[in-house]
């Protein structure tokens, strides 16, 4: 691999791993861009209206801190809304430990093909982990348009949920594209 191959590698190298920060970065402890957080079996959305939505494993849902009476129909949404962002919290912090291997294996991989001359070696570890990560990333993307997309269909069905949809199209479009920054 010439000099130039290898620059361009370690500056895409950093581009992923700014991108994982941008998606990863919010999930690691515990929140969705510090407005959607779990703590101790709850999931509470931050509104723009200065309160909270409360949400259950069970699907109960609490709107500034009133509980809301829901249809079974309604209770399926919440449990779901519940579910993924357990999921996307999940899903990021095990991204952000592949990314910390990632890391090593590279650098040892750097270390050892500079050592040996193999600069392929490098150019073969870093594209074998990068795209682990990348496609642990795009899961962590899709459960985000996922909530997005149920806390729509809350909203529809509960008007009063309308401050805490806070995740909209345009968050999803920088979280994918690793712009966002939380």
């Amino acid at each position: 691999m010439n000099r130039s191959n290898l620059t361009l590698r370690i500056v895409l190298l950093a581009l992923l791993t700014a991108s994982l920060g941008a998606c990863v970065s919010a999930y690691s402890t515990g929140s969705i861009a510090n407005l959607i957080t779990v703590h101790n079996g709850y999931v509470s959305i931050y509104g723009n209206n200065a309160s909270s939505a409360v949400i259950t494993a069970s699907g109960d849902l609490r709107i500034a801190g009133t509980t809301t009476s829901l249809t079974a129909a309604q209770r399926v949404l919440t449990r779901s809304y519940y579910n993924q962002v357990r999921n996307i919290v999940h899903q990021g912090i095990a991204t952000g430990k592949a990314g910390g291997a990632m890391a090593s294996k590279v650098i040892g991989a750097v270390i050892t093909g500079l050592a040996s001359g193999d600069t392929n070696r490098i150019d073969r570890t870093a594209n074998l982990q990068a795209t682990k990560i990348e496609a642990s990333v795009a899961t962590i993307c899709d459960n985000l348009q996922a909530i997005r997309n149920i806390q729509q269909q809350i909203t529809a069905q509960i008007p009063a949920f309308a401050p805490y949809s806070v995740i909209d199209q345009q968050r999803v479009i920088d979280y994918r594209s690793g712009t966002h920054h939380p």
